[in-house]
């Protein structure tokens, strides 16, 4: 460090003094008696200060995704919801099967909604569980398999769905009797194919499918038009 002369009194003549702070820091600390206290106060109240910016930053981010999750899954189920698949409208899928449950009305009407909530969140499970797809509720009793890119055995995935939906649901009532709810569902499903189709148009050749399935009983339907794409 440098020594520079500093005036001994106003007016004096010049000596060799203390030397001259060389930062902003050092001037405050030493300007007067207790100014470190003060200059340690003002560090204090700084970074006091970025912390809770950082805190209300990151607390904004994380109230932000919790509404964008919110919004775009269901709050019964947990499951993605319709408003995602708008979000989604190209995204890396084989085919897509529209599962709507048989019976499951009777179930709201004689045993109530919260055993109806009981039976959709089982069938919902149900479908979340199938390997290699994503399960989505589209809506009332109504939901969305989603098979990956490059899923090895839809057909086989969707009769062995078919069939775990058909297993009862326990569910306990509020005056303490145990039932077992039985119910079926139409699922008609589409490929996707190679010409770059949005994924609301396949949602609706497997809706069509959907309704075959419902009016014959058949199990897992193909749409027409899928199946000239599959043979071609």
């Amino acid at each position: 460090m440098t020594t520079d002369l500093v005036p001994a009194a106003i007016g004096g003549a010049a000596t060799v003094g203390t030397p001259m702070p060389t930062t902003p820091g050092a001037a405050l600390r030493d300007a007067a008696p207790g100014a470190t206290g003060l200059y340690l106060a003002v560090l204090a109240a700084l970074d006091a200060e970025l912390t809770r910016e950082r805190i209300a930053r990151v607390a904004a981010q994380q109230m932000a995704e919790h509404w964008r999750h919110a919004a775009l899954h269901d709050r019964l189920t947990g499951l993605p919801n319709r408003a995602w698949v708008q979000h989604q409208q190209r995204i890396g899928t084989s085919a897509v099967a529209l599962v709507d449950l048989n019976g499951f009305k009777p179930v709201n009407d004689k045993l109530g909604h919260q055993a109806g909530n009981v039976v959709l969140r089982a069938m919902a499970r149900r479908m979340a569980a199938v390997d290699g797809c994503t399960a989505v509720r589209y809506g009332g009793d109504e939901f969305l398999i989603l098979a990956g890119h490059r899923h090895p055995n839809i057909v086989g995935a969707l009769w062995a769905l078919d069939a775990v939906l058909r297993s009862p649901v326990p569910v306990l009532l509020p005056n303490g009797r145990l039932v077992h709810v039985r119910i079926s569902a139409a699922i008609g499903w589409a490929v996707v194919g190679t010409d770059d189709r949005r994924l609301d148009e396949v949602i609706a050749c497997a809706d069509d499918a959907m309704y075959v399935s419902k009016r014959t009983g058949e199990g897992p339907v193909l749409h027409g038009a899928a199946r000239r794409q599959v043979a071609a």
